[in-house]
């Protein structure tokens, strides 16, 4: 008997230690395949994105509620985009699918930072705005000027060096 009950009569394949009949055996060499396509990719895509998105969520709710930024939840956004771009492209694996998880893994931990950039914008702005309607605001006049230092040191005496050097100097 196989994963799909039928009795193996002659041919059949080990697989794990496992016995395995050539239908069987077909179904796994092809699972074991990179994804070939555009629809596994785009599927494994959707399904990514759709994990990012959430994981990003998950990023901002951690941020907003304990106010630490902990790593583990980035690991976690990972382990999620990655299994869902996994079972978007039907089990199957490969390079692309690897890269388009990495690049929605690292675009789900910037995407988890856009609302605290958005909030501190707004609180700007805000602050901004009331000190420029403030009554109490009134124009701040400028400090008064300093005297030139250099007007107000006594002279050094020469440099006996500076003459020294300009002495040693090759005529051009």
């Amino acid at each position: 008997m196989t994963n799909c009950h039928d009795v193996i009569a002659g041919e059949h394949f080990d697989v794990n230690g496992q016995s395995v009949c050539a239908s069987c055996h077909d179904r796994i060499r092809v699972l074991g395949q990179p994804a070939v396509g555009l629809v596994p990719v785009l599927l494994a895509g959707l399904a990514g994105l759709a994990a990012a998105v959430l994981g990003a969520v998950l990023y901002y709710a951690d941020f907003a509620i304990s106010g630490l930024e902990i790593g583990l939840v980035a690991i976690a956004i990972g382990y999620m985009v990655g299994y869902s771009v996994r079972r978007g492209a039907g089990g199957r694996g490969g390079r692309r699918l690897q890269v388009l998880a990495v690049v929605l893994t690292y675009w789900a931990v910037g995407l988890g930072y856009v609302p605290m950039v958005i909030s501190a914008a707004i609180e700007q702005e805000a602050a901004r705005e009331q000190a420029s309607t403030s009554p109490l605001a009134a124009p701040r006049a400028s400090p008064p000027r300093r005297p030139d230092r250099r007007s107000h040191r006594p002279r050094r005496p020469g440099r006996p060096w500076r003459r020294a050097r300009q002495a040693w100097r090759p005529a051009c």
